[in-house]
């Protein structure tokens, strides 16, 4: 009998193959073992690894193109010592593919163009020459885990070939910018900038953002309500031409009678059904709006549901069910929140029936182009008790737009009443509802306007007429949510028609939505964003004086540019759909590089402030231990005097650059967002003592600061 080896993206996924496996392993005519990455083992080496010449940072190296694409194992920043390195399970997947104990290899990474890429790059850097199969699942439940493992096809599939061959364009593009112009605007500005295609895009939308708050006017208009009366009711008509100044108005007001004849009586009945499903970013938002999540957290939450088996898989894109889904096990799994149990007693096979037909919700084409279903429960029932306050935030939003999709839709009727007086016609609208269908579960804001019953020619009375002024909606800054939103469908910041058909078409998304969130907290901890408190749950983003200044310094460049987003992921569809050459792509990405560099040589930058210098060391004040200057180099802050003091983080929270100088100065801070074990929130006030306490790690002594600690407001 056959023996093959899983090489699974992550250890929750390769237990569930297993299980799998191991329960159903009569139905198999091979044998398997099992081994599991920790997501990404490998990184492009750096640019002085590759080649001599390009040790140490000089203008006029660049721009430089390597001549192989050469890999390393890329160890993670603060592992835990709990866990393998990913060094030691690179060696030890290289171990056992070489070992001569297996006939073939499963891949098994998520099914999307990373999970793809992921295991790839392994099995290329080990040197496999072993058949390679592929398990792509979309699964939650041990039986579409057997289907899956009794449906794999190769890995060199067209289908699976292509994916590969973009995820790997992709990441080529990524480095060729990042190693390319990070260090010309570095040199330029005497500072180390980090220049990507989704930071420097989110640093300069975020810029681009406060600059209109900041120079928004407001601007009236004003228009003309007049008080009606009909059969003893009273109601709002209002013009229907909008004047540039209050005086306008008043003139025409002079001209209207204390009657208005109708002209017009339309009323209509509206259904509206329950929103799509949701998928990562749509929920991210969502939560932002209702909880103050970040984006990031809420992936954190829903990997650590979907590793429960509770929540379908997280880094989704898709809001759509194929027709195969178990929809009553799903519903009955939504069942273990006590208030979706009514809702789900109500539903009929019928209900079931017209969701399965309703493109809104199921579609077959769409699951198969996105490689993932929407977030939904799993056949699993999950124990709430056993669950953080925000796991059960999260899981219960998701679980109640699953159930609300079955519910009766909302019915209003509208009515619109179109009268005229002395040559000027006015419009009333009205609107009542009659029923609320899915809207008793999504609760949602209705404002009843009743109108009369009236028929064409029957007269109103004016009982009053005055102007109205109408003010603009003024620009709001980012939050974390209305950031991602505006990332995941940038159509309106196409300027071009055809750009914006284009991007509707191709459903465009500026950044990945595993990367968005993680990206937004990288650019907070390097200082180009911080958060502003607004009222509620609710945190702006906005820039630093080093965000400013990056914003400044990359005016004109096309990775601002939202279109430029748009012809890269029009390039990268065109080679998963076998259409275009990653080469070709590639060379493509490699000419705006050269004219990028050439034009950045070229032009005038603001320079960083005092205190910071190309080393990428900015100093953030001398360590209470040993007196050395502490700074933040390239891979976060430290002590130079290499006396073993680390302040980073607190209770897993990380601690800002300007905090962290702070507490080198001995003054206090307050750690804010902390959450319990229990998922409450809560902040913490923290004063240095002057002592420290330590702790080993890999054979070596650490020292971390005392603090008194206070609970804060």
């Amino acid at each position: 009998m056959k023996k093959g080896l899983v090489i699974a993206e992550k250890s929750s996924l390769l237990k569930q193959i297993m299980d799998a496996y191991n329960h159903h392993k009569s139905e198999f005519a091979f044998e398997l073992d099992g081994i599991a990455q920790s997501g990404h083992l490998l990184g492009l080496k750096l640019p002085s690894e590759i080649d001599e010449d390009m040790k140490g940072w000089e203008m006029s190296k660049y721009p430089w193109r390597p001549e192989t694409w050469e890999y390393k194992v890329a160890e993670k920043k603060n592992h835990n010592p709990k866990f393998k390195t990913a060094t030691q399970i690179f060696y030890d997947i290289k171990k056992a593919v070489k070992s001569g104990k297996y006939d073939f290899i499963i891949h098994a990474g998520d099914p999307d163009q990373e999970g793809e890429l992921l295991v790839r790059e392994t099995l290329n850097e080990i040197g496999n020459s072993l058949p390679v199969m592929r398990i792509w699942i979309n699964a939650s439940t041990e039986n579409e885990f057997v289907s899956a493992l009794k449906n794999m096809k190769s890995d060199n599939d067209p289908f699976y070939e292509r994916i590969y061959q973009a995820g790997l364009a992709r990441s080529h593009c990524d480095y060729l910018v990042g190693m390319n112009l990070s260090p010309v605007v570095s040199l330029k500005t005497d500072e180390t900038v980090n220049i990507g295609r989704l930071k420097t895009f989110i640093i300069d939308l975020v810029a681009a953002q406060e600059e209109k708050v900041k120079n928004w006017k407001p601007q009236s208009h004003y228009g003309i309500a007049a008080q009606c009366q009909y059969n003893s009711m009273d109601f709002i008509s209002e013009h229907t031409t909008v004047f540039e100044t209050e005086q306008e108005a008043k003139d025409i007001i002079k001209l209207l009678q204390n009657t208005a004849t109708v002209t017009s009586v339309e009323t209509k009945t509206v259904k509206k059904s329950a929103p799509s499903l949701f998928e990562l970013s749509s929920l991210q938002v969502a939560a932002n709006k209702k909880y103050g999540y970040s984006s990031n957290d809420v992936l954190g939450i829903c990997q650590m549901l979907y590793e429960k088996r509770i929540l379908s898989y997280p880094r989704t894109s898709c809001k759509f069910l194929n027709d195969e889904a178990d929809f009553e096990v799903l519903l009955q799994s939504a069942c273990v929140f006590e208030d979706l149990k009514k809702f789900v007693s109500q539903i009929t096979k019928e209900d079931i029936e017209s969701v399965k037909k309703n493109k809104q919700y199921v579609d077959n084409a769409a699951v198969a182009d996105e490689g993932h279903l929407a977030l939904t429960p799993t056949t699993q029932k999950a124990s709430i008790a056993n669950l953080s306050e925000p796991e059960k935030q999260i899981l219960h939003m998701v679980f109640a737009q699953y159930v609300a999709i079955f519910l009766k839709p909302m019915v209003q009727r509208k009515t619109k009443i179109i009268s005229n007086n002395n040559g000027y016609d006015f419009v009333a609208n009205g609107k009542v509802l009659l029923d609320p269908g899915f809207t008793e579960l999504l609760t949602t804001k209705f404002n009843t306007i009743e109108l009369p019953t009236v028929n064409k020619g029957d007269i109103l009375t004016i009982t009053k007429m005055e102007t109205v002024e109408k003010v603009a909606t003024p620009p709001v800054l980012y939050t974390d949510g209305t950031l991602i939103a505006v990332l995941t469908s940038p159509i309106k910041l196409f300027q071009d028609a055809t750009a914006k058909t284009l991007g509707k078409t191709l459903k465009v998304q500026i950044g990945r939505p595993s990367t968005r969130g993680a990206t937004i907290d990288t650019l907070i901890q390097l200082g180009y964003l911080e958060t502003k408190k607004g009222k509620g749950k609710v945190n702006y983003l906005i820039t630093t004086e080093k965000g400013k200044r990056s914003a400044k310094n990359m005016t004109g460049s096309i990775l601002c540019d939202a279109e430029t987003t748009l012809h890269w992921e029009e390039q990268l569809d065109y080679i998963r759909k076998g259409t275009l050459f990653p080469e070709a792509f590639e060379d493509e990405i490699w000419n705006f590089i050269c004219q990028e560099t050439d034009r950045l040589k070229n032009v005038s930058m603001a320079k960083a402030p005092a205190g910071q210098n190309l080393s990428g060391e900015k100093k953030l004040g001398v360590c209470p231990k040993c007196g050395s200057d502490f700074v933040v180099g390239k891979f976060g802050p430290y002590c130079k005097g290499q006396c073993g003091l680390t302040i980073k983080q607190y209770r897993g929270k990380k601690m800002t650059q300007s905090q962290i100088a702070k507490l080198l100065d001995g003054k206090n801070v307050v750690m804010k967002g902390l959450k319990s074990k229990a998922g409450k929130e809560y902040n913490m006030s923290l004063t240095p003592t002057g002592q420290f306490d330590s702790f080993s790690y890999n054979g070596k002594t650490y020292y971390s600061l005392k603090y008194k600690e206070e609970f804060a407001k």
